[in-house]
């Protein structure tokens, strides 16, 4: 494959470069975009995605997730991640094709399977070249196989909301009482304290900053709350990051076998905090502010 990008909604472009000089290889493009989608998800699903990020961010002397949140400080990147999977598990892709010209039978080919696939959009990017001097080319893009009545279709399931404290509110309300109060009282307090963060998702979320801006944790509506466990995130100190999940780890929220210098991200709690007594949801609070903003 020649590039792989993701959008802000979780889905996958996969591109396909061509200068289509030959009917051979005007037939071929179509073979190896089809076979794209065909092993999407055992090619980049499972954290394989995640995985092959962080090592090329790695090379390069950085963290991924320091990267992510440094570009996008709103970004649930826990959300994000959970949104990638869901969307490769339902074949939830975008498959580009970008040549110089785009044939016409390529072009009706593109065209009849944007139309009848259901949840993959196949599009062709047609980069048209104008212009002898190397300084002086212009290209001009256009875009095929695209109609607002398929973008309509593709779409509407993909929606992703900032989550205000407003619409976080509204949405915890109508959760089971137990869920819903648990959710407003760690929102109230994350508000109390200032260490709440928005978050950009499909579903209701929200996060925590630690002293230094960073995103910390996060809080998901079905109970489970994410720790960021990379020491890079509470400025290299390690043990900060192993004060905070050694508390976490005595009201057994997280497994007493982690091992922090083996996490490259974060971990999911193993426990809801819905599951929690009244007294140790208080203890996980106080555990919490002293590391918030």
């Amino acid at each position: 494959m020649d590039h792989l990008y993701v959008d802000q909604f979780g889905v996958l472009t996969l591109v396909e470069t061509k200068l289509i000089q030959n009917p051979e290889s005007r037939r071929d493009v179509i073979g190896q975009i089809i076979e794209y989608a065909a092993n999407a998800r055992d090619a980049w699903g499972s954290v394989l995605l995640r995985n092959s990020a962080s090592e090329f961010w790695h090379k390069k002397g950085q963290d991924l997730e320091d990267v992510l949140q440094d570009k996008f400080p709103e970004l649930d990147l826990m959300e994000f991640w959970r949104t990638i999977e869901s969307n490769l598990r339902q074949g939830r892709i975008r498959l580009l094709i970008t040549a110089d010209a785009i044939r016409p039978e390529v072009r009706r080919t593109i065209e009849y399977l944007n139309n009848e696939m259901q949840n993959v959009e196949v599009l062709g990017l047609e980069l048209r070249m104008y212009g002898e001097d190397e300084e002086n080319l212009i290209f001009v893009p256009r875009i095929i196989g695209q109609s607002q009545l398929i973008v309509d279709r593709k779409t509407s399931t993909s929606s992703v909301i900032n989550w205000v404290p407003e619409l976080l509110r509204e949405a915890y309300q109508k959760l089971p009482s137990v869920e819903g109060s648990r959710l407003i009282k760690a929102l109230d307090w994350a508000l109390e304290t200032g260490g709440f963060l928005r978050s950009k998702s499909q579903t209701p979320s929200f996060g925590l900053k630690y002293r230094n801006g960073n995103r910390f944790l996060s809080f998901y509506v079905d109970g489970t709350v994410y720790l960021m466990i990379t020491a890079e995130r509470y400025d290299g100190n390690k043990d900060v990051r192993d004060q905070i999940l050694r508390e976490l780890q005595s009201l057994k929220l997280y497994s007493e076998d982690i091992n922090p210098e083996e996490v490259t991200s974060g971990r999911t709690s193993t426990r809801l905090i819905w599951e929690l007594t009244e007294k140790e949801f208080d203890t996980f609070l106080g555990v919490l502010g002293k590391y918030v903003t």
